[in-house]
């Protein structure tokens, strides 16, 4: 049976950014590096895990200024563990975007 796994926190958008598109983009990037398939950005930016049945989305939900709520939701037929181990990976790979 598929769940869905989430996490959301607050999300400062670096200066050396023109916007949260290009956040977008790098992220698109970081997930196909990554292994993820399919990497989409349109409203969000969303992929397929192969090997544990698993699709991913990230969203930016403006709050002021460049201070944004970032969800990470993750659902398939991957128990708890994978589905919080891929949020994680996720994260990092949030983390590894720059911006020139």
């Amino acid at each position: 049976m598929a769940e869905l796994y989430w996490n959301w926190k607050t999300f400062e958008l670096s200066e050396a950014a023109d916007g949260i598109g290009e956040m977008y983009d790098g992220l698109v990037q970081q997930m196909q590096q990554a292994g993820w398939q399919d990497v989409q950005h349109q409203e969000d930016v969303h992929g397929y895990k192969p090997g544990i049945d698993l699709f991913a989305a990230v969203l930016y939900l403006p709050i002021a200024g460049r201070e944004y709520w970032q969800i990470i939701a993750v659902g398939g037929d991957a128990n708890g563990q994978q589905a919080q181990q891929e949020i994680q990976e996720i994260q990092q790979l949030i983390n590894q975007v720059l911006f020139l």
